[in-house]
C-alpha cells in the first residue's frame, strides 16, 4: 500500500497491482487517476476483515484503463461478513467496487469474487464502458444478501456487455442512468434485472438490456415503483432475454413496491413511458407467476410487446394497468380468482399458505400437499462408491473427495435416473498415466455440481510445457461415455493435466452452465482442450466458459451438435478436425460465441491424402478477439498451417455457412486464410464478416465464386513467396509489432534458424565472403510501449548458439540471450512456428 500514492503521482502510466493484502478498514483508494493510466490486476488481491461500510476499492478519472490479466482475482473473501441478514442488519458490510466520476474509461477483464456487500457501484461516471467482467458470489448461497451485481447511479451513457453474475440480488439495478445498454450477460441465483425502486424525483431513461440471461433467480425482469413519489421511467428495452427456472416472477410491473402483492392498491405518480418487450421467454417454477402487471391508471403508455413467451408458474395473480391492445401472453394453466394469498418468504425457504381459493369453474375440491424426497448417498471415499453405484439411492453425492493417485473416479453404467453431485473440492493424486481422472456412462443421467464446489485437477505437477508431445505423461480429466439422453450442467473444473472433457460415443446429450479454467497453466500446460467432441450424434453445449491452451472445442466425427452462448479465452478456437480417416462432421452450429486471445479463432483443418466430409456448419454471431494468428482458418493441408505447399481435394466442405462473425486479429497475424484444393468446398454462404487488424495477408485458394470474405489489412501484404524465401521488413515495422505483443514468422526468415527469447526479432539473408549464411539480428526487448533495439550477428556454423547481451537486462533483472536452434522451450505460434514470446 505504501508504494500506491508514489505510483498514482509517478509519471508512469501503467500501475500493475500484483498480490496485494490490503489491511483491514483501508480502501484500495485508485482516484483522480491522471488520463491515460492503465490500472492492472494481476495474482490475488485480499482485504483484511473489518466491520464497515466500504467500498473496499474505489476508482476515479478521466481516458482511464482498469483490466485484469489471466488468473486474476479480486477476493473479498465475504464468508467473513455474511451472516444471513444482509444490510438488513448484523455485521456492518463494505460493498466492494464503487467507479466513481469514472468518465471516457474502460474496466475489463475483472475477477470478483466473495463480496461481503454490494459488488460493483456506478456513481456519476459518464461514457464508460465495462466488460469481460466474472462476478462469482456462488458460495454465499443462503447466506449473504444484498450482494446485487452491478448498481447504477446517476450515470449518463454506460454499456456493460459480455459479463458473468452469480449473487444473491439483483444481477443489474439501474436508479437514475441515462442511457445504459447491458447486453451479453449471464446472470445467476440472484433477484434478475431490476429498475427501481423508482422514487425521490429520479429518472431512468434510456435502458437497453438485450441478450440476456436469467437463470435460477427470484426475479426475472422487474420495474418498482414506490407509492406517492415522483419519478420517470421512459425509454426501456427488453429484448431477446432468456428466463430459465425463474422461482417467483418472470416479468413484474409494480407501483406499489415495497409490496410485491397485489394487496394494495398501485400508485399513478410514476409514468412508465415506452417500454418495449420483445423475443422473451423462458420458464417459472409452479409457484410463481409469469407475468404480473400492477399500475394505476394512465401510468403505462405506449407499450410495445411481442414474442412474449414465459410459462410454468402455476400462480395467476390478477393485472392492472396494462395498456389497451398489449397482450402479454403468460402460458399458464387454468385461470384462478384470488380471495386471499398470504407469502412468507424466510431468508432460507420459501413457502405459501393458502387460506382459501377458488377455481375457474368454482369448485373448491380441496388442497393437497404432495412432496417429493429422493434418498441420497454421501460419497466421501472411493471405498463408498461402488456401495452407492449399486444401491436403490438415485441421487450419489460426491462429496471433498480425494481420489487415489492412478485409480479413476468410475461413474461407468449408472443406473436410468441417478443423479450425480459433486459437491466441495475433488482432487486426484499424482501419477503419470493416461487417465481420464472421471469416466461417466449410463442413460438418463443428470450430473451436477452444487454452489462452491470444484473438480481440482491440480494440473501443475503434470504441465512441464510440452503437452502430449513429451516429458511427462498426463491424464485426461473428464470423458463421458456413451452419455445418452442426459444432462451434465454446472461443473467447475480447473487445473486439468491435459485434455479437459472428452465426449464420445454419446447420444442426446446436453452440457451446460460449465466453466473449464485452466487459466492457470499459461505458458506451461499444452493440449489441454476444453470439450473433445468424438463420435457422437446430437450434442448441446451451451453457456459455458473455456480457459485453456488448445481448442475450445475440437469435433472430429460429431453428427449434429450445437455450441453456443460460450466464451473461449486463451487457447486454439473452435476447430473441425483435422479430419481424415473416414470420418464426418455434420451438422454443426457455433452461435453467439466469443473468442477472445486465442492462437486462432474459427477453424476446419483436413489432411493429405485421407478421405473424410465436412458438411452443413454453421458459424453464426461469433465475436473473434485479439487473435494471434488466423482469425477464420480453412485449410487442406494440416498439419501445416501456411501456404507452403498445395492443399488437398479429397475431403469435401459442403453447406459452410458463416454469417456476422466479427473481430480483431493482431498485427502479425491473418484475418482470414482459406487454403483449399479445386472444388473441394461448395454451397458456401457468407455474410456479414469483418475481421481486420491482421498485418499478415496471406494468398487465398479455393473459395468458390460468388463468396466475398472482406479482409482488411493494416500493414504490408507479404506474398507467399516473399513469406517462404525472404522478408524486408524495417525496424518501424519490427517497432509496431512489437507493441501490439506480437510474435510472427513473416518478420523472420528460415523457422530452422531462428527463435527469440524477448520481443520480436527480423533476419535479413546475406551472402558473405565465404559463401555461408549469415543474417542481421534486430531485437527489440521490454515493456509494449517502451520498447528497445539490440543488434547482432549470428552464422548457422557459429559454435554458440546461446548470445547473451551481459548490459542489458530484462524485466526481472537477468541478462537477456537470443537463442538459436529448433528446441528452446515454450513455443507459442503453433505446430510449425519456433517463435517465442517473452510474457
Amino acid at each position: 500500500m505504501q508504494q500506491l500514492d508514489a505510483a498514482k503521482r509517478g509519471n508512469d502510466k501503467r500501475i500493475v497491482i500484483r498480490n496485494l493484502q490490503v489491511p483491514a478498514g483501508v480502501q484500495l483508494n485508485l482516484e483522480n487517476l491522471k488520463p491515460g493510466t492503465v490500472v492492472q490486476f494481476a495474482g490475488r488481491v485480499t482485504f483484511g476483515y473489518k466491520e464497515w461500510r466500504g467500498p473496499l476499492v474505489k476508482i476515479s478519472g478521466k481516458n482511464v484503463r482498469v483490466e485484469g490479466v489471466n488468473g486474476n482475482f479480486l477476493d473479498a473473501e465475504g464468508a467473513r461478513w455474511w451472516d444471513g441478514k444482509g444490510g438488513a442488519g448484523g455485521k456492518v458490510k463494505p460493498d466492494f467496487i464503487e467507479l466513481f466520476r469514472l468518465d471516457n474509461s474502460v474496466v475489463t477483464g475483472l475477477n470478483i469474487l466473495n463480496a461481503p456487500h454490494k459488488m460493483v457501484l456506478i456513481n456519476f461516471c459518464e461514457h464508460l464502458q465495462i466488460n469481460y467482467m466474472n462476478l462469482d458470489n456462488a458460495a454465499g448461497k443462503g447466506r449473504a444478501f444484498n450482494t446485487d451485481g452491478f448498481c447504477a447511479g446517476i450515470n449518463k451513457d454506460i454499456k456493460i456487455s459480455h459479463v458473468t453474475v452469480r449473487n444473491q440480488d439483483d444481477c443489474l439495478c439501474v436508479l437514475a442512468t441515462d442511457q445504459i445498454l447491458f447486453e451479453e450477460a449471464i446472470c445467476i441465483g440472484g433477484n434478475g434485472i431490476s429498475i427501481g425502486s423508482m422514487g425521490g424525483g429520479y429518472t431512468v431513461k434510456g435502458l437497453t438490456v438485450r441478450k440476456v440471461q436469467i437463470i435460477d433467480s427470484f426475479n426475472g425482469l422487474r420495474i418498482k415503483t414506490k407509492k406517492n413519489q415522483n419519478a420517470l421511467v421512459q425509454d426501456v428495452t427488453w429484448d431477446d432475454v432468456i428466463l430459465k427456472d425463474i422461482q417467483q416472477r418472470g416479468i413484474i410491473i409494480h407501483g406499489n413496491y415495497p409490496n410485491w402483492r397485489p394487496t394494495d392498491e398501485p400508485d399513478n405518480k410514476i409514468p412508465i413511458r415506452n417500454l418495449v418487450i420483445n423475443n422473451v421467454r423462458g420458464n417459472v417454477q409452479k409457484g410463481g407467476s409469469n407475468v404480473w402487471i400492477w399500475l394505476g391508471n394512465g401510468v403505462a403508455s405506449n407499450w410495445r410487446v411481442s414474442n412474449v413467451r414465459v410459462t410454468g408458474g402455476g400462480l395467476n395473480l390478477p393485472c392492472k394497468g396494462i395498456p389497451r391492445g398489449v397482450n402479454m401472453e403468460t402460458g399458464a394453466g387454468h385461470q384462478q380468482s384470488l380471495d386471499w394469498l398470504s407469502w412468507h418468504r424466510p431468508q432460507q425457504s420459501r413457502f405459501l399458505t393458502v387460506i382459501r381459493m377458488k377455481t375457474s369453474v368454482g369448485a373448491f375440491a380441496g388442497l393437497f400437499l404432495v412432496v417429493a424426497v429422493t434418498s441420497a448417498v454421501d460419497v466421501n471415499n472411493m471405498q463408498q462408491l461402488e456401495a452407492a453405484k449399486k444401491g436403490n439411492d438415485k441421487r450419489i453425492v460426491i462429496r471433498n473427495l480425494q481420489v487415489p493417485a492412478g485409480v479413476q473416479l468410475n461413474l461407468e453404467n449408472l443406473k436410468p435416473g441417478t443423479v450425480v453431485q459433486f459437491a466441495g473440492r475433488v482432487t486426484f493424486g499424482y501419477k503419470e498415466w493416461k487417465g481420464p481422472l472421471i469416466k461417466i456412462s449410463g442413460k438418463n443421467i443428470r450430473v451436477e455440481g452444487s454452489n462452491g464446489h470444484s473438480l481440482d485437477g491440480e494440473g501443475a505437477r503434470w504441465w512441464d510445457g510440452k503437452g502430449a508431445s513429451g516429458g511427462k505423461q498426463k491424464p485426461d480429466f473428464l470423458e463421458l461415455y456413451r452419455l445418452d439422453n442426459s444432462v451434465v450442467t454446472g461443473l467447475q473444473i480447473k487445473n486439468t493435466p491435459q485434455k479437459m472433457v472428452l465426449i464420445n460415443f454419446c447420444e442426446h446429450l446436453q452440457i451446460s452452465n460449465m466453466n473449464l479454467d485452466n487459466a492457470a497453466g499459461k505458458g506451461k500446460a499444452f493440449n489441454t482442450d476444453g470439450f473433445c467432441a468424438g463420435v457422437n450424434k446430437d450434442i448441446k453445449i451451451n453457456n459455458v466458459k473455456v480457459h485453456n491452451q488448445d481448442d475450445c472445442l475440437c469435433v472430429l466425427a460429431t453428427d449434429q451438435i450445437l455450441f453456443e452462448n460460450a466464451v473461449c479465452t486463451g487457447g486454439n478456437g473452435v476447430s473441425i478436425g483435422s479430419m481424415g480417416g473416414g470420418y464426418t462432421v455434420k451438422g454443426l452450429t457455433v452461435r453467439k460465441v466469443q473468442i477472445i486471445d486465442s492462437f486462432n479463432g474459427l477453424r476446419i483443418k483436413t489432411k493429405k491424402n485421407q478421405k473424410a466430409l465436412v458438411q452443413d456448419v454453421t458459424w453464426d454471431d461469433v465475436i473473434l478477439k485479439d487473435i494471434q494468428q488466423r482469425g477464420i482458418i480453412v485449410h487442406g493441408n494440416y498439419p501445416n498451417w501456411r501456404p507452403q505447399d498445395e492443399p488437398d481435394n479429397k475431403i469435401p466442405i459442403k453447406n459452410l455457412v458463416i454469417n456476422n462473425v466479427r473481430g480483431t486479429v493482431q498485427k502479425g497475424g491473418s484475418n482470414v486464410w482459406i487454403w483449399l484444393g479445386n472444388g473441394v468446398a461448395s454451397n458456401w454462404r457468407v455474410s456479414n464478416v469483418k475481421v481486420t487488424g491482421g498485418g499478415l495477408k496471406l494468398p487465398c485458394k479455393g473459395i468458390p465464386k460468388g463468396v466475398n470474405m472482406e479482409e482488411k489489412v493494416n500493414s504490408k501484404e507479404v506474398s507467399e513467396k516473399a513469406t517462404e524465401e525472404k522478408t524486408d521488413f524495417k525496424t518501424d515495422d519490427i517497432k509496431r509489432a512489437a507493441k501490439e505483443g506480437v510474435v510472427s514468422d513473416v518478420l523472420c526468415d528460415k523457422k530452422e534458424e531462428k527463435e527469440v527469447v524477448l520481443g520480436v526479432a527480423c533476419e535479413e539473408k546475406k551472402i558473405d565472403e565465404d559463401s555461408k549464411e549469415r543474417y542481421d539480428l534486430q531485437v527489440l526487448f521490454g515493456e509494449k510501449n517502451n520498447m528497445e533495439e539490440m543488434e547482432g550477428k549470428w552464422s548457422k556454423d557459429d559454435e554458440d548458439e546461446d548470445i547473451e547481451w551481459k548490459d542489458r537486462k530484462d524485466v526481472n533483472g537477468d541478462p537477456i540471450h537470443l537463442k538459436i536452434g529448433e528446441d528452446k522451450g515454450n513455443l507459442i505460434a503453433g505446430e510449425d512456428d519456433l517463435v517465442e514470446k517473452h510474457m
